[in-house]
Order: structure tokens, then sequence, then C-alpha cells
């Protein structure tokens, strides 16, 4: 399971031409992680 229900960013996409900053949400995790360890 890798997607939960409310999660799809499809409208947003279309109507905003809006993308996320990061592929996944595991990837957002780590990477803000990483960069409030070296604030």
């Amino acid at each position: 399971m890798t997607q939960l229900r409310g999660a799809n960013n499809t409208l947003a996409r279309r109507t905003l031409d809006w993308a996320p900053h990061y592929s996944s949400w595991r990837q957002g995790f780590a990477a803000e992680l990483t960069h409030a360890a070296h604030s």
C-alpha cells in the first residue's frame, strides 16, 4: 500500500499547474529531517 485515501494530487496538478517538491512523502520526510539537523 503506497497510496492513502485523500492523498491524490491530480486535481491540484491539473488545475494549478502544481507539482509536489518531493516525489514521495518518504523522500520529503528524510530531506526535511536532514535539513532540520543541519540548522
